[in-house]
């Protein structure tokens, strides 16, 4: 038994969010679990390259590899959010009545699935940094690199997070079991993965091809021309 407290409608709509993720293991598993997992698949991805590298071919690949990486987790935790529209399910039409706006509405969405995808992300590069995998002579350049990779990957998180809630938002799929639980694939959120995916592999494979052809000269140009896509 809980007392009735009056909030804010921001907060009242992300705690139902959170309330509506939280309460079911499938979709728990799914957005939580694998956002606890990033940190420590990057961290001994990264030690193994390192540790396997012949002349210095490891350390030249970490900054691709952990963007790989951390690409591959962002995809699965955010493809979450192609399902923001349809996981309403029966109270799908309470989201047209009720007296806030389709924008706030969208809003709270969108922080709620963009929040742990920015904490994921946050620790990750923090472990990065304090480990110092991508120290290399001990130049600012290997310091900038982890926060580069930081700006790549929260700027694809956005826009990857914005176009699954887009295609949800065109098409929703309404196929929900007796405890509102989807029952089956979601078109939408496999179209996520996939984009998702090819976006990670474009990206993670330039990130480690330029550095090894180029030396660090490839690997300013490759966060110039990563950041400016």
């Amino acid at each position: 038994v809980t007392k009735n407290k009056v909030l804010p409608i921001f907060r009242t709509l992300f705690r139902k969010e959170f309330i509506q993720v939280f309460r079911s293991v499938n979709y728990s598993f799914q957005y939580f679990v694998l956002a606890c997992s990033m940190p420590v698949m990057v961290f001994f991805c990264n030690r193994i390259a390192i540790s396997i590298g012949l002349n210095d071919i490891g350390n030249k690949i970490v900054p691709g590899l952990t963007l790989l990486i951390m690409l591959i987790f962002n995809t699965v935790i955010i493809s979450f959010s192609a399902s923001s529209i349809t996981r309403e399910g029966a109270n799908f039409y309470h989201t047209k009545v009720m007296p806030v706006s389709i924008k706030t509405q969208l809003a709270v969405k969108f922080v709620m699935y963009f929040l742990v995808s920015f904490i994921a992300n946050t620790v990750t590069i923090a472990i990065i940094i304090f480990s110092k995998q991508m120290v290399v002579d001990g130049s600012g350049m290997d310091y900038i690199k982890p926060l580069a990779i930081y700006a790549v990957s929260l700027l694809l998180s956005v826009g990857l997070t914005l176009y699954s809630m887009k295609i949800d938002i065109i098409r929703p799929r309404f196929n929900l079991g007796g405890d509102g639980e989807l029952v089956s694939n979601n078109i939408n959120t496999t179209h996520s993965v996939i984009v998702g995916l090819i976006i990670a592999l474009v990206f993670g494979v330039t990130g480690m091809l330029m550095p090894y052809v180029f030396g660090d000269l490839g690997l300013r140009i490759m966060f110039y021309v990563l950041l400016c896509g």
